[in-house]
């Protein structure tokens, strides 16, 4: 089963879904992916007042997004009484910002202005997560069932940040400051655990 949509506007957004799923007497196949991109706009205007500055800014930013889901796996009847399954699941998500912001700054409301402030902020945003299970299930029908699950499971997240401020005379247009400043941050968590069941009847119940 495949899905399709589409929105057009200022910015296009689409979106796409798959769905696959089949089944005979010893094997079962399943997977689902879901793909998401597009952009939306902004636009703001603010006015600051504090005890010795007012300032007019106007903002214009598009932020972005490129996204990605993935869950497929499959189960294997091996035996009379056992089964053996495989799953995957995991995303990626990209999400790039980018503002433009452009100020005006006075001493006072009224005043003329002291200085023109232009900025650009861009921010660039990757997240992924991928889970991986493997299981073992064994049913005697008896009372005795064993069940194993080895997991294992990756996520990271990287940002990046960069905003150049730049400052400029109001007579002359003539640069008179630059402040620029950025950040990385990024984060990696991996995770893998072994989780064991075994049951047996025992006394008219299970242990």
């Amino acid at each position: 089963l495949v899905s399709l949509g589409h929105n057009q506007a200022t910015h296009g957004e689409t979106n796409v879904n798959v769905n696959l799923n089949t089944r005979t007497e010893k094997l079962n196949v399943f997977g689902n992916i879901n793909y998401s991109s597009g952009a939306s706009s902004e636009y703001s205007n603010f006015e600051r007042t504090t005890s010795d500055l007012y300032a007019t800014q106007s903002t214009t930013g598009i932020n972005s997004w490129d996204n990605i889901s993935l869950r497929t796996g499959l189960d294997v009847t091996t035996g009379t009484n056992s089964t053996i399954g495989i799953l995957f699941d995991g995303y990626r998500n990209e999400n790039p910002t980018q503002h433009d912001i452009s100020s005006i700054l006075y001493p006072e409301e009224g005043a003329p202005p002291s200085s023109f402030l232009h900025g650009r902020n861009s921010v660039d945003q990757l997240r992924e997560n991928y889970n991986f299970n493997t299981n073992y299930r064994m049913d005697n029908k008896n009372g005795t069932v064993l069940n194993i699950d080895l997991d294992y499971g990756l996520y990271s997240s990287d940002g990046n940040s960069y905003q150049p401020n730049y400052y400029y005379d109001p007579s002359t247009g003539e640069l008179t400051d630059t402040r620029i400043f950025f950040s990385n941050t990024f984060t990696t968590i991996d995770i893998k655990t072994m989780k064991l069941d075994y049951e047996l009847p025992l006394w008219g119940g299970t242990v």
